[in-house]
């Protein structure tokens, strides 16, 4: 397992390599789109449903490349998770987590979202701070410290 999470490390380096700059990112947008978009209306593809991969697609790395989180040792996991925030981090998505919450919940929720849709952007940031706002439904809602106290035990 330890070659498997150095080689898709590795993965994470190339892919943080392809991260678009925003030139870069319009004329990837203009290939194809029917809207062609420059410097002054660029801000528009952020709002353009159209716009929306998997996070998978956008970093170019499959779910499914992440390795089963009961397979990982402690070590491995803090290792792993520490990289993949670095790679969301380098394509502009924050994992904004509520502090308490244990790595391997945020791995497994981190996995679950690859397959999510949300729209690159080539400059600032999403944040992605896994509330949906329904706090009777949340994974972390026990870590949450605003959640918690909305919720009557």
């Amino acid at each position: 397992m330890q070659r498997y999470i150095e080689q898709l490390i590795e993965e994470f380096e190339i892919s943080k390599s392809r991260v678009p700059n925003k030139k870069e990112w319009i004329d990837r947008l203009n290939a194809t789109s029917s809207k062609q978009y420059n410097e002054n209306n660029s801000f528009e593809a952020y709002t353009d449903p159209i716009n929306e991969k998997k996070i998978a697609e956008i970093i170019g790395i499959a779910s499914n490349n992440f390795p089963p989180e009961k397979r990982l040792t402690d070590e491995q996991l803090d290792t792993l998770f520490t990289e993949i925030e670095k790679l969301f981090l380098s394509w502009h998505f924050i994992l904004d987590f509520p502090d308490a919450v244990p790595i391997r919940l945020r791995y497994c929720m981190v996995h679950k979202l690859m397959n999510n849709k949300f729209i690159f952007m080539a400059e600032g940031n999403v944040h992605l701070d896994f509330c949906g706002g329904l706090c009777e439904y949340c994974e972390i809602l026990k870590y949450c410290p605003s959640g918690s106290e909305n919720v009557e035990d």
